[in-house]
């Protein structure tokens, strides 16, 4: 006799390697950690321009396409949707992860998977329930035609699905939102945190000479999207008027665009643009210098679940200071402001304490190792891949009966 056959996966994610935000990183690590456990695994992504459609990546069968899209009537499925359904249809795998609400690849990923492969157990990875979240004008204009999909269809698929997995252990009216919603229905779910992407072996690999002199400075890093959810003209603020003497302010994006032609325009205003440095399109190598050698860690954003950007913060040693966005005030490692008054207060007390200041570097780095570890997470991913194909032929059996 042959020795048993392997255990395969499909996982679904809006976006994923190369791309780097933060779906992306956390759908990669399932992926990868799947992988190291001896499952075979074939991921199913949004095709990008430059990519190709089909590729393996470390034993990660990635194969892309172009569908767009939700339930949302004002942003209908597109593209190759029957090309979705017939690739599904004909994939042969043990159970199916759904990273993502309001999206394609969770809603028809999941649809074909019951229709075609009933029985197969189904695991939604929420990275927070955004209907709720009305941070941009988009958002707002989109609030009503969203209440079907938040208010029938959601509780449908957390009935339907055998496992919901969530961040965090917290319930409320924004991005937890689906928490509440498991909650009120009796529903258990399962708790997987995210992990820290900063790895200091990277950081090595980057001269100090690429930023100058910048790490003689006091670098108060910030890194996201440039845009309105981010809210890096909150930070920009903060800095302003902490004023602080032999500082700098570090932001990192994706790419340049208004948001960040804005962010120097204000600085330029502020009369701080020569210590104002704003990059896009770091490599990861050149992020994990920036933690490194940062100071201080700050977010402003409007909404996150639980940032890895934080996280990456707590695993460099760098405490952060951020507004009470998602679990961040949960965290430990860091200061909670309101608004940017609080955030520069927060940082001129931090520059005059290096007993608080280490005690949030230990604080921080600790919570990491103990609960945010990439071994710890690794163990549960593998967990939920024995609980959902021990669960075997039923859809939702696991919820019937944890």
């Amino acid at each position: 006799m042959g020795p048993p056959a392997r255990r395969r996966v499909l996982l679904t994610s809006p976006t994923f390697w190369p791309l780097s935000d933060g779906v992306a990183n956390s759908a990669d690590f399932y992926a990868q950690a799947l992988t190291r456990a001896g499952y075979d695994v074939t991921v199913l992504t949004q095709q990008r321009q430059g990519l190709e459609g089909r590729e393996v990546r470390a034993g990660i069968d990635i194969r892309r396409l172009g569908v767009a899209g939700s339930m949302n009537i004002l942003d209908r499925y597109r593209g190759q949707v029957a090309a979705l359904e017939a690739l599904i249809r004909g994939l042969e795998y043990d159970a199916l992860l759904a990273h993502c609400w309001q999206t394609w690849s969770t809603d028809l990923g999941m649809k074909f998977s019951l229709r075609h492969r009933p029985g197969t157990p189904i695991a939604i990875v929420s990275h927070g329930l955004s209907t709720n979240t009305l941070s941009t004008w988009n958002a707002r204009l989109k609030y009503p035609f969203w209440r079907r999909y938040q208010n029938q269809v959601v509780p449908e698929m957390i009935r339907t699905a055998s496992r919901l997995v969530v961040l965090f252990d917290q319930a409320d009216e924004d991005r937890f939102l689906d928490v509440n919603i498991a909650r009120g229905l009796g529903v258990p779910y399962t708790i997987i945190p995210n992990v820290p992407g900063y790895d200091a072996r990277l950081a090595e690999a980057v001269s100090s000479a690429r930023f100058g002199r910048l790490c003689e400075k006091r670098i108060c890093l910030c890194i996201g999207a440039f845009d309105h959810k981010k809210n890096e003209m909150f930070v920009l603020d903060a800095f302003a008027r902490a004023n602080l003497p032999d500082s700098a302010l570090v932001m990192v994006g994706y790419k340049e665009n208004r948001y960040s032609a804005n962010l120097r325009k204000l600085a330029d205003r502020l009369g701080i643009s020569d210590r104002v440095l704003i990059f896009s399109a770091l490599s990861r190598e050149e992020i994990a210098f920036l933690y490194r050698h940062a100071w201080v860690y700050l977010c402003g954003s409007r909404t996150e679940c639980q940032p890895i950007v934080v996280l990456d913060a707590m695993a460099s040693k760098t405490p952060f200071i951020s507004t009470p966005v998602g679990c961040v005030p949960s965290l430990p490692g860091g200061v909670i402001a309101g608004d940017p008054e609080e955030m520069a207060t927060a940082l001129i007390e931090l520059a005059s304490s290096v007993e608080r200041y280490e005690r949030l570097q230990t604080a921080g780095l600790q919570a990491i190792e103990s609960g945010f570890s990439k071994e710890r997470v690794e163990e549960l991913i593998g967990g939920l891949l024995r609980e959902l194909v021990h669960a075997g032929a039923s859809p939702a059996l696991i919820n019937r009966t944890a």
